[in-house]
């Protein structure tokens, strides 16, 4: 018997400017399609179909119940919070069947604006939503005028309870991307506090680890109505390698398989989307743009989920750069056999060159070794990613005296949790803080831990790949206290 041979990509297969142009095409965040193009959202839109029962099971209980109708929405910053909300409010027919009228508050789409454009926003949606309902506010003054933000927010508040009377859908306020709001997170959401408390409408808060630390550590009129005597829903990051390949869909060649990646690759290759693909990139004939298989190993996308923490915006731009990467170099890369399909290997030095040393990508691996101690030369990062992992609480007791006997003053080793914990960083995250906003002046017993983008930097800076590049940690905190 003839031993069946791995499928591959075609040996005629040419990489070109229209295949580049596609598949960043293709990575784009489905969100900015959400108003010019809600079909193609909805078909690029992956799974969560047990998380969205789940979480219309709980819009269902706020509109039955007046205890706890609030729902906290928490996640790791880009695994889909937005979309999974704009997934929830997108589908009408899902919204009238349960009763519910959203209004969608998004705190980034009024930057730079700030807190009064946001307040703003919220004016103008709720009036639309209103409208829509057939119970339209008559009684708002001119918008875009601070002097009426407050009457305006009471005068929606006070319709709140002429709707409950007519038996109106239920609202339901979302509060999207307040984690940008930066040190007016609290202004804005007093303003919220009122419908979170006493009036019929439910409030749902989408938050990142650090914003829920800090509604937390500020005052428990927030922590109660926002995070804790509510209903919680935890959003999972996704699977890397799944999510890729429904996005890559379009391009993929289709395989009679049982295995799941080509079940996936078979349901999203839509004639609808690959339509809108050639369109959009002005192809006369679909076969101008060969197909491939997917060609991303499993140890590949366990690279992205990590050094990412499960964010899809920065796991897209990742994979972008290796799918292109793959295609242009396939016949001298090393292949491996998963699943009867071959896959193409990425090596360590091959991602420092595509996320390092090159500024072409979007996304950059982070130098952990940038900042020494003066004069022993330990890595300050490195140091603290350390004791944050040995001692988690922030004190004068353990955690500032290892960190100032490897030679980092508490001044520094502050600015470092404060660099760490930063939205681009995202290497620890805080568990309790007490103060509001994210410049604190000081960082008695608060607590952190790493997240696993954190946890793995701890181990990729022991690549000798990494060392060649950016030195070493010179002395180890975690290999001090087990020895």
């Amino acid at each position: 018997m003839i031993e069946e041979q791995p499928d591959n990509i075609s040996d005629d297969f040419t990489f070109t400017e229209t295949h580049d142009a596609a598949i960043k095409w293709l990575f784009t965040d489905i969100v900015t399609w959400f108003d010019s193009d809600k079909k193609l959202f909805l078909d690029l839109y992956y799974n969560r179909t047990e998380e969205i029962k789940e979480f219309v099971g709980m819009l269902q209980n706020a509109r039955g119940e007046y205890e706890r109708k609030n729902i906290l929405i928490t996640g790791r910053a880009g695994i889909g919070k937005t979309s999974f909300i704009y997934r929830i409010i997108g589908n009408e027919a899902l919204c009238n069947n349960i009763g519910i009228k959203p209004i969608l508050v998004d705190y980034s789409a009024s930057i730079p604006l700030g807190r009064d454009g946001c307040l703003y926003n919220f004016v103008n949606m709720a009036e639309k939503a209103f409208q829509e309902i057939k119970h339209p506010i008559n009684t708002l003054n001119p918008n875009h005028q601070e002097q009426h933000i407050n009457a305006n927010i009471q005068m929606i508040r006070n319709h709140l309870n002429y709707l409950k009377k007519q038996n109106a859908p239920h609202i339901v306020i979302f509060l999207d991307d307040f984690d940008y709001a930066n040190d007016i997170w609290f202004e804005l959401l007093d303003y919220f506090i009122p419908f979170a408390a006493k009036s019929p409408a439910s409030v749902v808060l989408s938050v990142r680890p650090p914003l829920k630390a800090s509604i937390e550590g500020y005052d428990h009129r927030f922590s109660l109505h926002f995070t804790k005597d509510v209903n919680l829903f935890d959003l999972k990051p996704l699977d890397v390698g799944d999510v890729i390949a429904s996005r890559l869909a379009p391009l993929m060649v289709k395989k009679e398989s049982e295995h799941l990646l080509s079940y996936i690759i078979n349901k999203f290759k839509q004639p609808d989307v690959t339509e809108r693909l050639r369109r959009k990139l002005k192809i006369t004939k679909f076969s101008d743009l060969s197909e491939f298989e997917y060609p991303l190993t499993v140890k590949h996308c366990n690279f992205m989920r990590k050094i990412t923490s499960g964010d899809l915006r920065e796991t897209f731009d990742i994979a972008y750069d290796s799918i292109c990467y793959i295609l242009k170099n396939r016949a001298k890369l090393e292949k491996h056999e998963e699943f009867k399909h071959i896959r193409y290997v990425i090596g360590r030095e091959a991602t420092l060159q595509l996320f390092y040393d090159t500024n072409k990508s979007k996304f950059k691996i982070i130098n952990l070794h940038d900042r020494k101690s003066a004069k022993a030369k330990n890595s300050l990062w490195y140091n603290v990613l350390e004791a944050v992992l040995v001692f988690g609480i922030i004190d004068d007791v353990h955690f500032y005296p290892a960190l100032k006997a490897f030679g980092h003053p508490k001044q520094i080793v502050d600015k470092a949790i404060i660099d760490l914990s930063d939205k681009s960083n995202r290497l620890i995250e805080p568990v309790k803080i007490s103060f509001p906003g994210t410049r604190p002046k000081g960082y008695s017993d608060d607590e952190y831990i790493l997240t696993e983008k954190g946890m793995y930097y701890l181990e990729i800076a022991k690549w000798p790949e990494y060392i060649n590049r950016f030195g070493d940690y010179r002395k180890s905190l975690v290999e001090e206290y087990k020895s």
